[in-house]
Order: C-alpha cells, then sequence, then structure tokens
C-alpha cells in the first residue's frame, strides 16, 4: 500500500477535485450571468472566468496525465488475479486499481470541464456579437426631430439633480475625509502627481535627447529608440499621476462608491489621452525635424500634431463626462445625447485633419518641388485613406442624422482606433527593425562577439537578423490585426486561446513543446555551439600543433570533432524539448525511405567523406590529379572535397568521386618530385662531356637532391643524333617544373660555352610530284 501511494506522492487528489469543484461552480455562475449581461465589461468579466476555469481545467489534466500513467505501469507486472496469490500482492494491486480509477476519473472529469469551458466560450462569444450588432442597430429618435430634445427636455431637471448630486456627495466625502484624516495624504499624493507630471517627466524626456545625440548608436537606431522613449515617459507619467492622485483619495475614504465609475473613467482617460498626445508628438516631431522618423514635412508635422492633441484633450473630457453619466445612472435621453455630441465632435476633427491633408497635397503639387518628391512617394497611399476617411465621416453623419448614434460614435471612434494601432505598429516596426539590423550588422559588437564565440559567419548573423526582423513584423502585424478586431468583441476568446495553447505548449505525437521548452533548447543550442566552438579551437591551435601529425591527420581530427561536437549539441537540444532517442528512431527510420529514394546521393556523399577522413587516402596538401583536372586539396568537408587548381580557382569535388573513381595522388606515399631532361647532340659531340655537364648542374642546383642520386642515359642513336634523358629528383613534386626550367636554362648557357650544339629533330615532310610519292628529309634550320 505504503509503495502504491509513493507514486503519486507530491499529487494531492482530493485537492484536484476540490479544485476542479470550485472551477464548476464558477462556470455555472458564469452561465447564470450570461442572459443578464449587457455592457462590454460584463462580457469581459465573464470571458475571464471561463478563461480561468479552462486554464486550471487544462493544468489539471496535465498534472493528472502522468500520475495516471505511473499507476497504469505499476500494474502491468501484477496482471490479473490468481489464485492462491500473495496477500501482499493482492492488496498492492487492489490500491493501485483504487488509485487508478481516482486519477483516470478526475482526468475525464478535467476534460469534460475543458470542453464545457470552451463550448460556453463559444456561447459567449455569439451573444457578445448578437449584443454588439443589436446595440449598434439600435435607432433612436433624429438630432433633427424635436422627439429628441422634447425627451431630453423632460429628463433633464432629474438628470441635473443626480448631476449634482454626485458632485454633491463627493465634496461632502472629501470634506469629512479631510476633517478626519487631515490633507497631509491627500496633499502629499497631490505633490506626488505633480512632481511625476512635470519634474520627472521633463527630465526623463530631456535625458532621452542627451542620451540619443551622445551615445546612442549612429543610424535610424537613435531615431526609433527616441520616439518610442518619448512615448513610454509621456504616456506612463501622466497615467500613474492619475494613479496616485485617486489612490490618496481612495486612501483617505474620499471616494465613495458612487464615485467608483468616475474614478475609473479618470485614470483611464488619463492613460489614453497621455497616449494620443505621446503617440503624435514621438512620430511628428514637430520642432525637431532632424529626429522625424518618417518623412513628413513640417507644416504638415506641425498641424496634425495641434489636431492630435485637440483629439486626446476631446478623448478625456468625453470620457469624464460619460463616466460622470455612468456613475450618476442619468436617463438614456442624456446619454444618447452625449454620444451624438462626442460623434459630431469626432467627425469635426477627422474632417479637418483629412481636409489639412488634402489642402498639403495640393500645394504640395503646385509650389516646392522637394514637398512635392515628399509627398508623391506615398500620394497613392494617401489618396486612398483620404477617400475612405471621408466615405467614413459621412456614413457616421447620415448615420447620426437618421438616429443610429450608436452607429456613427462606433464609426468615429474606429477611425480614431485605426490610426492609434497602425502608427503604435509603424513605430515599433521601426524600432523592432533597427534595433535588430544593428545587432546583426557586420560592424557590431554583438555580431563581432557571436561570430567568435559560437564559430558562425558574419554573412550568417546577417541573414539570421533579416529572418528575425521578418518573424517580428509579422507578430506585430498579427497583434495590429487582433487589436483592431477586439472592439467588434468577435474572435477574443480565439485569440485568447491561441496565446494560451501558445503559452501551455503544443502536443506534437507523445511530446510537448512548451514556449519554456524552447527558451531552454535555444539556449542550450547557442551554449553548446559556442562550448563546441571553442573545445575545437583549442584542438586545432592549442593542442594538435604540438603533436607529431601531420596537417593532414590535423585536419581530419579537428573536422571529425567538429561533427561529434554538433551531433551531441543537436541530441542535448533535442533532449531539452522533450524529443528521447525513441522518438529520434521514429524519425529516422520515417526518413530512411525518404534518404534512400531523394538523397541518396547526399547520404553517398557523407558516408564518403567519413571514409576520407578515416582512411585519408587523400588529405590536405595532397596534389593530387582527377581526370584532367589537377591541384592541390585545401579542405575535406563532409559532403565535397576543396582542390585549388592552377589557375588558383577551387574545383569542387564530391566525396563519392573520390572513393569510386581513380585518383592520381601524387604526394600520397613518396612526396620526391622527379625531373627528367631529354635533348639529343650531334654524333660528333664529346657525349662523356655531355654527361659530365648534366651532372655539375644536378650538383649545383640547391633544390636537387643528394639521394636518390642523379643518372644520365643515352636514349637512343639515330639519324645521326645522340639523344639523352637524364633523371634528377626534388623534394618535393611541385618543385619539378621549376627545376625543370631553371636546368634548361642553365643546360643552354653550358652548351654554349663549351661549344657544343644542340641538335634539332628531323622534320620529314611527305610531298607528291608528278603523281609519284616521294619522301624527303628536309635539313635542319640554320642556326643564326
Amino acid at each position: 500500500m505504503g509503495m502504491a501511494h509513493a507514486q503519486t506522492e507530491g499529487l494531492d487528489l482530493a485537492e484536484v477535485q476540490t479544485q476542479l469543484g470550485d472551477a464548476e461552480k464558477l462556470l455555472a455562475q458564469a452561465q447564470r450571468k450570461l442572459d443578464a449581461a449587457q455592457q462590454p465589461d460584463e462580457f469581459s468579466q465573464l470571458s475571464d472566468s471561463v478563461l480561468e476555469v479552462q486554464r486550471g481545467a487544462q493544468a489539471a489534466a496535465r498534472t493528472l496525465a502522468p500520475a495516471l500513467a505511473q499507476v497504469q505501469e505499476r500494474l502491468k507486472p501484477l496482471g490479473e488475479a490468481q489464485p492462491g496469490e500473495a496477500r501482499e500482492i493482492s492488496n498492492e494491486r487492489q490500491a493501485l486499481i483504487k488509485q487508478q480509477n481516482g486519477l483516470d476519473s478526475a482526468k475525464k472529469r478535467s476534460e469534460l470541464l475543458v470542453l464545457e469551458a470552451t463550448q460556453f466560450s463559444e456561447a459567449l462569444e455569439r451573444t457578445r456579437v448578437q449584443r454588439f450588432n443589436e446595440e449598434l442597430a439600435l435607432r433612436v429618435a433624429s438630432p433633427l426631430s424635436p422627439a429628441l430634445w422634447q425627451l431630453l427636455a423632460k429628463h433633464w431637471p432629474h438628470d441635473s439633480e443626480k448631476l449634482s448630486t454626485l458632485y454633491a456627495t463627493g465634496g461632502t466625502a472629501l470634506g469629512d475625509a479631510a476633517q478626519q484624516h487631515g490633507y497631509a495624504r491627500l496633499s502629499v499624493s497631490l505633490l506626488l502627481a505633480l512632481l511625476l507630471l512635470f519634474p520627472v517627466r521633463l527630465g526623463l524626456r530631456r535625458l532621452g535627447h542627451h542620451y540619443a545625440a551622445t551615445r546612442a548608436p549612429a543610424g535610424r537606431l537613435r531615431r526609433s529608440g527616441l520616439a518610442l522613449w518619448l512615448l513610454l515617459v509621456s504616456t506612463l507619467t501622466p497615467g500613474f499621476a492619475a494613479v496616485i492622485v485617486v489612490h490618496g483619495a481612495r486612501a483617505i475614504g474620499a471616494l465613495p462608491s458612487q464615485l467608483d465609475p468616475l474614478a475609473s473613467a479618470f485614470v483611464g482617460a488619463a492613460f489614453w489621452a497621455a497616449f494620443i498626445s505621446a503617440l503624435s508628438a514621438s512620430l511628428l516631431m514637430p520642432k525637431q525635424p532632424s529626429w522625424r522618423l518618417f518623412a513628413i514635412d513640417d507644416d504638415t508635422a506641425t498641424r496634425l500634431s495641434g489636431q492630435c492633441h485637440a483629439t486626446a484633450a476631446l478623448t478625456w473630457v468625453c470620457a469624464i463626462v460619460l463616466g460622470s453619466h455612468q456613475a450618476a445612472h442619468v436617463s438614456s435621453a442624456l446619454l444618447t445625447a452625449t454620444d451624438g455630441m462626442v460623434a459630431l465632435l469626432y467627425s469635426g476633427l477627422i474632417l479637418m485633419t483629412l481636409a489639412g491633408l488634402s489642402l498639403r497635397a495640393r500645394a504640395a503639387k503646385s509650389g516646392d518641388k522637394e514637398d512635392a518628391t515628399v509627398t508623391s512617394r506615398s500620394s497613392g497611399m494617401i489618396v486612398l485613406v483620404r477617400l475612405l476617411g471621408h466615405l467614413t465621416v459621412i456614413t457616421a453623419l447620415i448615420a447620426a442624422l437618421f438616429g443610429y448614434v450608436a452607429f456613427a460614435l462606433f464609426l468615429t471612434r474606429q477611425i480614431v482606433w485605426i490610426v492609434l494601432v497602425w502608427s503604435l505598429i509603424g513605430l515599433l516596426m521601426a524600432f523592432a527593425s533597427d534595433l535588430i539590423g544593428w545587432a546583426f550588422t557586420p560592424e557590431g559588437r554583438f555580431n563581432r562577439a557571436l561570430t567568435h564565440v559560437a564559430g558562425l559567419r558574419s554573412g550568417r548573423l546577417v541573414q539570421i537578423g533579416v529572418l528575425l526582423t521578418a518573424a517580428v513584423r509579422t507578430l506585430l502585424v498579427a497583434c495590429g490585426v487582433a487589436a483592431l478586431l477586439l472592439p467588434y468583441g468577435s474572435n477574443l476568446s480565439m485569440f485568447a486561446g491561441w496565446s494560451d495553447v501558445l503559452m501551455q505548449g503544443v502536443q506534437l505525437g507523445k511530446v510537448m513543446i512548451t514556449p519554456s521548452a524552447i527558451v531552454r533548447a535555444v539556449l542550450v543550442l547557442v551554449v553548446g555551439m559556442a562550448l563546441a566552438n571553442l573545445f575545437q579551437r583549442w584542438l586545432t591551435h592549442t593542442y594538435l600543433p604540438e603533436t607529431e601529425l601531420d596537417a593532414g591527420a590535423r585536419n581530419s581530427i579537428s573536422t571529425v570533432t567538429r561533427y561529434c561536437g554538433l551531433l551531441l549539441v543537436v541530441l542535448w537540444t533535442l533532449a531539452v524539448l522533450g524529443i528521447g532517442l525513441s522518438q529520434l528512431a521514429l524519425v529516422l527510420s520515417a526518413l530512411s525511405v525518404g534518404i534512400g529514394f531523394g538523397l541518396q546521393a547526399i547520404t553517398q556523399n557523407f558516408v564518403s567523406g567519413l571514409i576520407l577522413l578515416a582512411e585519408r587516402p587523400v588529405k590536405i596538401g595532397d596534389w593530387v590529379r582527377i581526370g584532367d583536372q589537377e591541384g592541390d586539396i585545401l579542405k575535406i568537408n563532409v559532403r565535397a572535397t576543396e582542390i585549388q587548381v592552377s589557375d588558383r580557382s577551387t574545383l569542387i569535388v564530391p566525396n563519392s568521386e573520390l572513393i569510386t573513381k581513380s585518383v592520381r595522388n601524387m604526394t600520397l606515399s613518396n612526396p620526391k618530385g622527379r625531373v627528367q631532361l631529354k635533348f639529343s647532340v650531334p654524333l660528333d659531340a664529346d657525349v662523356e662531356r655531355v654527361r659530365s655537364l648534366l651532372l655539375t648542374l644536378f650538383g649545383e642546383h640547391p633544390k636537387v637532391l643528394e639521394e636518390p642520386t642523379s643518372s644520365v642515359f643515352i636514349d637512343s642513336i639515330d639519324g645521326g643524333q645522340v639523344a639523352f634523358n637524364s633523371f634528377c629528383y626534388v623534394s618535393s613534386p611541385r618543385d619539378t617544373y621549376g627545376v625543370r626550367s631553371d636546368l634548361f636554362f642553365a643546360l643552354l648557357q653550358r652548351m654554349a660555352a663549351e661549344g657544343i650544339e644542340l641538335q634539332a629533330p628531323q622534320d620529314i615532310r611527305v610531298s607528291r610530284a608528278g603523281g609519284a610519292g616521294m619522301a624527303a628529309a628536309a635539313p635542319p634550320p640554320s642556326e643564326s
């Protein structure tokens, strides 16, 4: 019994069952609240609850699966119950069966809970979309009709009384809190907020400008980095200042529960308004054109900057007003009128912006050529944006006039939202591209350090940087699309599910690939490659030169060590990912079919390379001849061998060619080279003198070896000529051509000095005259 329980030590099944029960209750509560949900916040809370239930159930299933597998493995050796078996075995089997049933029941319960949460999430999204469509399709009295204004006038006294009561409640709460706790805490929070809003914010902005101008890397990175820094500083400092003020008021009890919607709206408005203003300032840089990230002329940047600040102010005011109305629970007529007014104000700002762009485009076409050049780069996109913007605003105005105020407000807010999202995505894409480009540039310190440590070529790192930039930009675009879809309510759970799946891992067969495992595998791969490269470098440059091995043997050892290190690093990386030798054997068996067909030549060259490194029929530095090509072996790789031919070009030969075909290795067993001199002298020449002259020439040349001894032979006597054939030896076959040329030069000089003529070969011509054949020996050409 104790042994069976030890297998699930650390897993409290009762606690897991309790957690599953709590998750089921939470899911049931969410299902009951779904019919009454109307506001987006309520749907968001339900979505968060369902996601929490789903994650908890999935975590329980992952925890129970290995424990259940352990118990099942323990049951296999015990088998079925047999008559007369020992009581200990029977008790052990019963205990394991009980644990198996409990674990299996809990696992199935968690899987069922995951399925129910998934189905409820889909129903939640359908209900959200339905409510969203109903809200957009809701029609009220047109602003042009007196019905709306009559209804507003009817409810205005009650609405104004509610608003006055709300503000009076806030003032009374503040006064009571001040009498009870004093103004010290509230004053401190206000002081901290002011410090954060002005001195800290301005100081951080100046610090960013100073760093970008003096210490940041040259190029686009300093501009995109400064823009991102200004965005973060100018967004977070006003937002946290608002948070400090609200927390200071709550700390002394100056915020009653009725003002919670207004306080939340105040904090959210501070962040959003600061974000809009900071994003426009960081991208447009109206007073610093040299730091501007995109090609925008000064007049356009100044005009757009003012309109963006107006949009930020309008956003803040509208958020405060709507928060006040929500906290006071005003009538629907006032809410509708407020929404219509907000839609009209946003439409006016958008129309002003589009009109300014149109005027600037016309001025650029008819005026400054430089402005025209800047504008023409994106004229097509600007025309399309202006057209879509005008159509959207006109549609919003028409919808508002016909009573579809919610739809008009949604359209105008969507225009602002789309501009904000893609402006932020553009800034992040520019910063990511500049940062990765700077990190992987061949002149960068990171590139040089990684090249030195990991042994990767600089060009390969540049390619990695390009691929990484593309991956990051793709991820940012996907995030932008997801952000654009969020206001519609649909696909929210889909993106949350995708992110949850990515964080929890993906099941590939029996292997669970998790983000943490991928990060560990990448770290292991980088560290392993660095260690393998360092060991190979130490072996090549420190240890092997101290041995008595030749260059070819050292290269073979270094190459085999490199590939063995790569193999160990790959196996280590796969082990970190959870892929063992058994799974790897399955993959290799599946690849064997492809190896037998498509990869046969590559496999043959790989095996041939291993044979070359082991048997060493050729080695680095050997002078070989393959067919009509000959040269020195520069490098022996696993797949191919590099040979440098006489014209200094490189010949790439597959290793199988060196194994299966005839190869002449002129420096394999005997590295000495033989020099051969052949010439003829007249028959009446002193042949003994010629022989002594040749032996003297051989002995005087510094590269001619004493052993083997040089030799001179008379090859033939024919046609009034004595043909000499002589040999001498040099230390390397590579010296034969040069030594042979030196000896010929010296021979010509000595023969001329001794008065011995060299006999030219007979030139035999065959001519036909008068129909009869006749052969004549042409006399040798006269020597000048």
